[in-house]
């Protein structure tokens, strides 16, 4: 299950501190590429029929050249991505709509 209480600041850290981060969202003290899929699926399935996420997966298809859904939402949580679709995703959570968040990631897909 996807921890969206956990807090994402690693910009201003190295890049353990990117991983680390990482693998705390996904409740994970090592990559298990099996547990990510699983939880990238739920996560998927949770927000099929919420535009920002629909309208966000759908930017990151057609930014990387990618047709599947779970694929283009791995790159939502690349360097460059991962602190503002973590967000996204807890204001997903809240029922929180059209947040800063989403806007500047939005607007980086393009």
């Amino acid at each position: 299950m996807y921890n969206y209480d956990y807090i994402v600041e690693y910009k201003t850290e190295s890049d353990d501190i990117y991983r680390k981060q990482f693998l705390n969202v996904f409740r994970l003290e090592q990559y298990d590429n099996t547990v990510i899929l699983n939880t990238l699926n739920e996560i998927d399935l949770k927000y099929k029929d919420n535009l920002e996420f629909i309208n966000l997966i759908e930017k990151s298809k057609k930014k990387y050249n990618e047709e599947v859904s779970i694929y283009a939402m791995m790159f939502l949580f690349s360097w460059d991505n991962f602190d503002l679709f973590h967000n996204c995703l807890r204001c997903f959570n809240d029922n929180i709509l059209n947040s800063t968040h989403y806007n500047i990631l939005f607007n980086n897909l393009t």
